[in-house]
This record gives structure tokens, C-alpha cells and sequence, in this order.
């Protein structure tokens, strides 16, 4: 079976909110094979495997715990590249401190990056020295704000079940009559049977 072959990186960028990236720094081309999450992927390049970080933007995830909108930023993320050939381009760093590589990462005419911002699927944030289109990623995120996308939406608040207070019936007391009064002087006319003269006496 032949190999597929890996198409040349895209020098000229044309991509909605790619203005921004650098011209002067290194890009390579690379197949993504994993979505980590909201904000990295694995992709390999010739024969090797690389985990890259997105630049300038934070999305929330599901480990340790399922954050709001966590989901739906993978899905997204997952939907725009998985499986895809993609532009990676260095701006300053060239690996962070946990060994990922952080990139712009463009696939076809998309600025992966902004667009995940743009959707409302991560946050801007900035990151020393990686900061070329901090102002565009910016931008991005106000359109999703005013458009009110992804992790603007308001985080539902659980409603509170209501559990009935119970009614409390109250249970008819018996009044207890005496079956005789014993200090009156009876005889057994007054007594209506003979088990009553004798429950009396």
C-alpha cells in the first residue's frame, strides 16, 4: 500500500484571523492521529510522534473533573482536525515546561486557534513569549461574548428539588366514657345487658 503522501506546509496563510502569525518563524506539516483535549493534539511528523499545544488559548477539559463545556470543546477541536493534515507554526517557544510544543495550527483555511476562540470553545489566554496574536485571539473572544457561544453561555444553576413537608393527619383520640360510675348506687335496671351490670360491678 503506498505511503499517503504529506502535502507541502502552506506558506502563504490566508485563514480568517491568521494575520497575525509570524512569516520568519519555522512550520512544519504534520497528520494529527489524537485529540488530547480542548487545546492539544498528538500529530506525527515523518516518523515521529509530537504532542502540540495550541497558542493563546485556554479550554476547558474533563480530567479530573468535566469542566463547563469541557465535552463540547473536544468534540469541536476533534471535528476541525482530527485525522487532518495541519500547519504547525512556531512563534517564540519552542517547547513548554510539560514538553508540549506550542503552535499555530492552521488546516485548510482555518485558523484552528482563533476559531476555537472565535466558537466559544476556549478562552483567550496569554502566554510569555508566545504572544504574536494575542490582540486577534482577543477580538476572537469578544465576538463569542457578544454572541454569548460555548463557555459564555451561563453555567446552568442546579434547581433545587423541593421535597413536600409531609402533612401530619392528627388521629382522632377516643374519648373514654367510664362503663359506670360505681359510687352512684346502681341496680341492674340500670343497665341495658347483663354484661354491662357485670363489666360495672
Amino acid at each position: 500500500m503506498p505511503d499517503t503522501p504529506v502535502p507541502e506546509v502552506d506558506q502563504g496563510i490566508t485563514a480568517p484571523g491568521s494575520n497575525c502569525i509570524p512569516a520568519s518563524t519555522e512550520r512544519a506539516r504534520g497528520l494529527v492521529t489524537r485529540v488530547l483535549d480542548g487545546d492539544s493534539i498528538e500529530v506525527v511528523i515523518g516518523n515521529d510522534s509530537f504532542r502540540i499545544r495550541y497558542i493563546g488559548l485556554d479550554a476547558p477539559g474533563i480530567i479530573p473533573t468535566i469542566e463547563w463545556q469541557g465535552p463540547q470543546a473536544i468534540s469541536a477541536n476533534d471535528k476541525m482536525v482530527s485525522g487532518q493534515f495541519v500547519t504547525l507554526i512556531r512563534d517564540v517557544s519552542d517547547a513548554d515546561a510539560n514538553g508540549l510544543l506550542p503552535r499555530y495550527v492552521v488546516v485548510g483555511n482555518l485558523f484552528v486557534n482563533y476559531e476555537l476562540i472565535r466558537q466559544g470553545y476556549a478562552k483567550a489566554a496569554s502566554a510569555q513569549p508566545d504572544t504574536a496574536c494575542d490582540i486577534n485571539f482577543l477580538q476572537a473572544q469578544g465576538e463569542a461574548q457578544v454572541a454569548i457561544l460555548g463557555v459564555w453561555v451561563p453555567t446552568p444553576i442546579p434547581s433545587a428539588t423541593i421535597t413536600p413537608t409531609p402533612t401530619i393527619t392528627p388521629v382522632p383520640t377516643a374519648t373514654l366514657q367510664p362503663v359506670c360510675d360505681c359510687r352512684a348506687n346502681l341496680t341492674c335496671n340500670d343497665f341495658s345487658t347483663q354484661s354491662a351490670a357485670q363489666a360495672c360491678l
